[in-house]
């Protein structure tokens, strides 16, 4: 099985392990990851609601959209993708749809499954790792608990199977 954080993506996080134990890690947590959220209040809630979304979603897109390392606009790759700022505009609505719906707000996702969505993109696991550190650092940027942040991450990392297409080989040793 896949990891679903690199070891350098949760270096670059700089959370704990504790925080992300839902993020392919083999070792147990010490502290469930339940006990780390207030009781009561939804992730979307303690993240500040839409508002606060749509900054992080907007923050985070507008950095990564030129970053070589995540190749949003899939230079090079047969299916390359639009970047105009009415096809980013699109792209981070959907994702404030997403993340809203997944954190317990009131959104419901209207796009593609994610597999769907990415089929063909030929998407590495390097470039997934490269989009996840711009949204720590936006959720950084917006000072995000660590704690909500990792939540956050963990709900993203969840997505990374049906995202990446290529993964690195396997060492023969």
């Amino acid at each position: 099985m896949k990891s679903l954080a690199s070891p350098l993506a949760v270096a670059l996080m700089g959370f704990s392990a504790v925080a992300f134990p839902a993020c392919g890690s083999s070792a147990k947590a010490a502290t469930p990851h339940a006990a780390l959220k207030p009781a009561g209040k939804s992730l979307y809630a303690r993240l500040g609601g839409e508002a606060a979304v749509a900054a992080v979603v907007n923050d985070f897109v507008n950095s990564a959209v030129n970053d070589p390392a995540v190749n949003l606009s899939r230079k090079g790759e047969a299916n390359e993708r639009d970047t105009s700022p009415e096809a980013m505009a699109r792209l981070k609505a959907l994702l404030v749809e997403q993340i809203g719906e997944a954190t317990g707000g009131p959104q419901k996702y209207t796009g593609r499954s994610m597999r769907e969505a990415h089929r063909g993109q030929n998407i590495t696991e390097a470039q997934f790792d490269a989009l996840a550190t711009h949204l720590v650092l936006s959720l950084r940027k917006f000072k995000v608990t660590d704690a909500d942040a990792a939540e956050l991450v963990a709900i993203v990392a969840s997505m990374k199977g049906e995202v990446v297409e290529r993964w690195p080989e396997k060492s023969a040793i």
